[in-house]
């Protein structure tokens, strides 16, 4: 298999700390594959299981060029998180809708998880953000749908 050849390579070459950001994105995808076969595909992770994921994302993270790619993962990681998402795990989520204002889906998929964290304020204004950000009729009525689900949350004290 391709991936088995590949990994050795991403991994000294993650260790020897080159500074390619696809380098880490593809590995962070190797690590929760794995993750995800160990664990299954519906069940939650803890902090610790995400920690080797969470590492190479934000490496990638700090290097040039950024890509919506990498926050992709990291909210499709933290949704699979068993635990609360901490602030600076909320911050990355604001981040990406901050440096890619124009990525309706990936604002979309930062709003439905800062709803389903408990932060509906947060959510509404992704929404506000990503119905800003696209034309595009089904997305924004999944943005409206979405909206929709925030009410009672709002209102609740």
């Amino acid at each position: 298999k391709a991936t088995d050849r590949a990994r050795p390579l991403l991994e000294a070459a993650a260790t020897a700390g080159v500074l390619r950001p696809m380098l880490y994105l593809q590995l962070a995808r190797l690590r929760y594959s794995d993750m995800k076969d160990a664990t299954g595909s519906g069940a939650r992770v803890s902090a610790a299981q995400a920690a080797p994921i969470l590492e190479v994302l934000e490496k990638a993270r700090t290097l040039q060029p950024v890509t919506a790619e990498v926050y992709q993962c990291f909210v499709v990681l933290f949704a699979d998180l068993a635990e609360p998402l901490t602030p600076a795990q909320h911050a990355t989520i604001d981040e990406a809708a901050r440096l890619f204002p124009r990525d309706a889906e990936l604002i979309f998929a930062g709003a439905k998880l800062k709803r389903d964290q408990g932060d509906p304020a947060g959510a509404a204004h992704l929404i506000d953000l990503g119905l800003a950000a696209t034309s595009n009729s089904s997305l924004r009525a999944k943005f409206e749908r979405l909206r929709g689900t925030l009410t009672a949350r709002l209102e609740t004290p």
